[in-house]
């Protein structure tokens, strides 16, 4: 993708800006009703992605029929507005005070507590699916100190305002470009560094299985945990 000019880089980002202006006007079951109906347009309008979603889902789950292969993908375009209106209300909606009202712990995080809070360094993995952004930022509300690795938006204004967004809590982020000097020195001192592990990682990654595909996924993570034997956590926001 070729650099964003001025133009676009501050147009993008004053819309955004804006758009959470008006959502913060409004109360979340309001705005989740509204980015229902956002992510139904999005997925009539958006026809490239949405092509390639529905191809997709029809590969994972080749049983399935046309219509719930179309249907599964209309909610992935809603689910995806939710998340982004999510994120703008996270801030107002989830501190020190307030996540027990939005946040409800599952009862095998018991054990997760347990392993986070064994001294020496741990490693914490999720996917992009329910909303990683709450995860994380959870994580920090509760008082673990976490460094996690992500990839900037194309838009710089929008990645420093995602990023501040993100690091409201304690949360530290480092980027993909810049990575692996910052990942050795958390897990040197012993803290927890977090990775939404589900991407491509190309021909150099290793090549399990997924749907019944192979697809590519990162060797670095368990190469570090066998390096500095640390335990892996996996888990998800739904």
């Amino acid at each position: 993708m070729g650099q964003k000019t001025a133009f676009q880089t501050w147009w993008e980002y004053g819309a955004a800006r804006a758009l959470t202006a008006a959502v913060g006007a409004f109360d979340v079951d309001t705005n989740l009703g509204t980015a229902e109906v956002a992510g139904r347009v999005l997925a009539h309008f958006d026809k490239r992605h949405r092509r390639r979603g529905e191809a997709n889902v029809a590969r994972s789950f080749p049983d399935w029929s046309r219509e719930r292969v179309v249907e599964c993908n209309r909610q992935s375009f809603e689910h995806l507005v939710k998340l982004a209106f999510e994120v703008v209300q996270t801030p107002r909606e989830i501190n020190e005070r307030s996540w027990p009202r939005r946040i409800v712990l599952h009862e095998s995080f018991t054990k997760a507590v347990e392993v986070l809070n064994r001294p020496g360094p741990c490693m914490l993995l999720t996917g992009h699916l329910g909303n990683f952004e709450v995860l994380g930022y959870t994580l920090a509300v509760l008082g673990y100190d976490v460094d996690a690795v992500a990839r900037p938006l194309d838009n710089v204004k929008l990645s420093e305002w995602l990023f501040g967004i993100r690091e409201a809590k304690g949360m530290r982020m480092i980027t993909k470009f810049d990575a692996t000097e910052h990942m050795l020195a958390v897990l040197r001192r012993g803290g927890y560094l977090g990775f939404t592990a589900d991407q491509n990682a190309g021909p150099k990654g290793v090549f399990v299985p997924f749907f019944g595909k192979l697809a590519s996924t990162y060797k670095s993570i368990g190469l570090l945990a066998l390096r500095f034997r640390c335990p892996i956590l996996c888990g998800y926001a739904q």
